[in-house]
């Protein structure tokens, strides 16, 4: 029994320690990156030509005016986005991207 309650307080402690120790993801993103819950994809395709893209497999279109950010400029643009990126969107009530907050490396999202 003694044996059992030492190894549960150890793990109690661990997990504690552990969370302690963890990244905030949020901590990784400049404070003009969305703090709420928004949707996020990793990009599949690029056709600038027909300004469509690919996020997780699912084809969605570009809205004229889409702001593209990245964590070392808010003056991003669609050309520097790349296929396998990890990104945050937002949506228009036309199911248009308007939005693109790029991820970095450590927030990677895999494949669906």
């Amino acid at each position: 029994m003694k044996n059992i309650l030492l190894m549960l307080l150890l793990s109690i402690s661990f997990g504690v320690f552990a969370e302690e120790d963890a990244i905030n993801p949020q901590d990784l993103l400049p404070e003009y990156y969305p703090k709420y819950s928004i949707d996020r994809g990793r990009i599949n395709e690029i056709n600038y030509r027909e300004d469509i893209f690919k996020l997780n497999g699912v084809l969605f279109n570009l809205n004229d005016t889409v702001k593209v950010y990245f964590t070392s400029t808010k003056n991003g643009n669609l050309t520097m986005l790349r296929e396998g990126q990890s990104i945050l969107y937002e949506l228009n009530s036309d199911n248009e991207i308007t939005q693109i907050w790029v991820l970095p490396k450590e927030l990677f999202i895999p494949a669906s």
